[in-house]
């Protein structure tokens, strides 16, 4: 049977690339051959042969068309947009693990893949090594008896300055640290043993000894669908002299215990102890190969066949697994840097797992046992909001991912907004302000995707997080947990309500962040109602303080009105209105932004127009037009 030799690409020439996957290329012969590579260094291209084909973006490869499948190694983030760019050109996809950073990514993935007839296969090298085909068949002969348990030991040491641009660390391209990088290796791993699938992954993060803000370690713990259970111990703060890549896999009849396995390299040792008489002895493999080789060639076998995805929904499940096992870990990770934790109470305090419930009627979170839902939520239950019309209803975290998509615009030039698609509770918006000294997030949408978590990073992270009163809350969790911020901001006089996440800097009436941007409590609609006023972009941040409603274009502003409680038309008082009064003259504003609207053109001139209109014909709730307004003034 004669082969067509494979035209090969590589998307991404980082060293695992260049040490691992170029030698596996070379001992595959001529059943493959390098045909074109990617890299946004020029300088990774030198020493190539002179028939591979270079490109700086991945769009060029795909449109001169010189390869029949492609290795993706690039940052995590990329996983998604660049294999299903491939999958619709026709080009078969080898890509590097974690194959998907959410459930979400990795179900479009496998759609792509089942929709272009290609093959779409993560790269999970430790199958491949010859130690661990070894082990595995030990177990499959019943060497070991019932397995029972099994752990690994996979670490190494990795500082902020081990390379120039260490993605691995960088939370908006990595999406996380030591866990997400090496966690999916041992999950799949310890699944591939033991022909077992996995059905439960608890999480402990910790950030010890690195100078960085993502985890430099964690245990997992795994329970079996057949009733063994397993350990996992990653970290990138593992010195290189210390014992470090250890897997162990322990039955009735005995013990399997590889040393120096895990990872590309070639080597280490397999030994079996003997139940019965404590007896061990080294078993044999193949200590010469390495598992990049193997992985190459079963990749290879596999395009001759019929594309099977059905792996795809095992890749599905462990990301889905440990992408829960993050999301309801017990805390943040502690550093000798950042305030710890950021979503919970520390761990001493609760003897029970907590997790984040979102309530369906007004979008608020509430952190509660991860065994039971929530009573009732503290909002809705609030006079200035309206009960839902039968019971509450609540959403784990775990299972907005899917159900809900953030979506997000240029409102002005430096103002980002954002929101959750289809519209989760009340609907609020999160608005992230583009500041040299640092971005400014205020208010908060319901819920962020992890698209919009990458959004946030690439417009440069967040310094400052705050929002106006609970209305305007959403998510701000995430936030405070995805992209660390310096400080949260919150006034005193509403920290009653801020157990879903970790205010670390409570403020008075007026806080200044800058000269030009400084908040300013309102009170009225919640007692610690805070404004926040930027005078580099003129806008005022007001909270609840104004209502918008808007022309049929949804854009035009056509009238305002002003409250205590919406939804009982509770209006404010006298004092209240004379302080809204104070503040809103105190800023030259052009703009305003709610947690709902954007109110573009309503500056400040409208705003005292509505509060001198009320004093003078009698305070109510009911919109005001904007013409009145100014007829009135």
């Amino acid at each position: 049977m004669v082969v067509a030799q494979v035209r090969f690409g590589i998307v991404g020439l980082g060293w695992v690339a260049r040490d691992y996957m170029l030698p596996a290329l070379a001992a595959a012969g001529d059943r493959v051959r390098l045909t074109a590579v990617v890299s946004l260094r020029p300088a990774d291209f030198e020493g190539l042969p002179d028939h591979v084909w270079c490109f700086e973006e991945l769009d060029d490869l795909l449109a001169a068309d010189r390869v029949d499948a492609v290795y993706i190694a690039t940052p995590n983030h990329l996983h998604r947009a660049q294999t299903i760019a491939c999958l619709d050109r026709g080009i078969h996809v080898l890509c590097e693990k974690p194959l998907a950073l959410t459930a979400e990514d990795a179900t479009a993935m496998a759609e792509a893949a089942r929709r272009s007839g290609r093959l779409l296969v993560t790269a999970y090298d430790q199958r491949h090594h010859p130690a661990h085909r070894a082990l595995r068949a030990a177990i499959r002969e019943g060497r070991i008896g019932t397995p029972t348990q099994a752990r690994i030991d996979y670490a190494c040491w990795l500082p902020k300055e081990w390379s120039g641009d260490n993605w691995r660390i960088d939370y908006g391209r990595a999406g996380g640290g030591a866990v997400i990088d090496l966690a999916p290796h041992g999950l799949d791993l310890l699944e591939w043993l033991l022909d077992d699938a996995i059905t439960d992954v608890h999480c402990f993060l910790q950030r010890a000894v690195q100078d960085y803000a993502v985890d430099d370690g964690g245990v997992l713990s795994v329970r079996f669908r057949g009733g063994a259970l397993a350990t996992l111990t990653v970290a990138y703060n593992r010195p290189e002299t210390l014992p470090r890549r250890r897997l162990e896999v322990m039955g009735t009849g005995g013990t399997l215990l590889a040393e120096n396995t895990m990872g590309q390299d070639p080597g280490g040792t397999l030994t079996f102890t003997d139940a019965r008489d404590g007896s061990s002895r080294d078993l044999p493999f193949a200590r010469e190969e390495g598992p990049f080789a193997h992985q190459l060639l079963h990749f290879l076998d596999r395009l001759l066949l019929p594309p099977d995805h059905t792996d795809l929904d095992t890749t599905h499940r462990q990301v889905q697994l440990l992408q829960r096992a993050l999301t309801a870990s017990e805390a943040k990770p502690p550093s000798n840097q950042q305030p710890a934790p950021t979503n919970q109470q520390p761990a001493t305090k609760n003897l029970m797992p907590l997790t984040h419930y979102a309530c369906t009627h007004c979008g608020g979170w509430i952190l509660w046992f991860d065994s039971r839902e929530p009573v009732y939520c503290p909002n809705c239950m609030d006079v200035r909001n309206a009960l839902p019309d039968e019971d509450f209803t609540y959403l784990p975290v775990a299972e907005a991912e899917g159900r809900y998509r953030t979506e997000w615009r240029e409102t002005l030039p430096g103002l980002w907004e954002f929101w959750t698609v289809p519209q989760l509770g009340l609907g609020s918006h999160g608005w992230l302000i583009i500041r040299e000294a640092g971005n400014v997030a205020f208010e908060a949408a319901p819920y962020y995707d992890a698209a919009g978590k990458r959004k946030i990073e690439e417009l440069g992270g967040i310094r400052t997080l705050a929002a106006s009163h609970p209305h305007g809350y959403g998510a701000l969790w995430q936030l405070q947990e995805q992209h660390a911020p310096e400080e949260l901001i919150i006034h005193r006089d509403d920290l009653v309500h801020t157990k879903a996440f970790r205010v670390n800097r409570p403020i008075d009436d007026h806080h200044a962040l800058g000269p030009d941007l400084e908040f300013q409590r309102l009170g009225g609609h919640y007692e610690g109602q805070t404004a926040l006023y930027d005078g580099q972009y003129r806008l005022l941040f007001l909270g609840d303080a104004l209502k918008i409603d808007f022309a049929e274009d949804g854009e035009t502003p056509v009238a305002l009105s002003c409250h205590k409680g919406y939804h009982y038309s509770i209006p404010l008082t006298r004092e209240e209105l004379l302080h809204y009064r104070e503040v809103f003259g105190r800023y030259d504003f052009d703009h305003v932004c709610t947690p709902f609207e954007f109110g573009r053109g309503v500056g400040r001139e409208a705003a005292i127009a509505l509060v001198d209109y009320l004093l003078a014909t009698g305070i109510h709730t009911r919109p005001v037009s904007l013409q009145t307004l100014l007829d009135h003034a």
